[in-house]
């Protein structure tokens, strides 16, 4: 089916961009019809990852040097921790030309809420008081 159709059926808006649950994600992920960004930062990537085979781990950063991997053809869904950060890189995106972009609406957050894959490596478990202070809480035998 046309992903903008998708789009329109199974996302929202949300000003100019789309935002899709969690759930619907996983559906359209699912059916092959789309792919999932995470933004996360790698700390969070290394700890807990989304479990689904269309998934692609980049940094903010690396996004513009691999876009060649990302399909044109499919409905992006950019992830993050909670979805505050993803507007930037749907701008990114959008301006590089991909047409079908959707925040997850919730981010890894309610992902996981709502019980869908996820693999966790309890080795790499962060701590902290806040966000800005986590480390790794398992210290790692050499």
């Amino acid at each position: 089916m046309e992903p903008l159709v998708l789009l329109e059926q199974y996302a929202f808006k949300v000003e100019q961009y789309y935002a899709i649950t969690p759930r619907k994600a996983w559906t359209l992920i699912q059916q092959k019809e789309a792919v999932l960004l995470d933004i996360r930062s790698l700390d969070l990537i290394r700890f807990k990852q989304f479990d689904i085979p269309d998934v692609f781990y980049l940094c903010q950063m690396d996004v513009t040097t691999n876009l060649s991997q990302l399909p044109s053809d499919k409905i992006i869904i950019i992830a993050d921790s909670t979805s505050n950060r993803v507007i930037p890189m749907m701008n990114i995106l959008k301006e590089k030309g991909f047409c079908f972009l959707a925040s997850l609406a919730g981010g890894f957050v309610e992902w996981e809420k709502d019980g869908l894959p996820i693999k966790v490596f309890k080795e790499n478990r962060l701590s902290g008081s806040c966000t800005c202070q986590l480390r790794l809480r398992e210290k790692k035998m050499v």
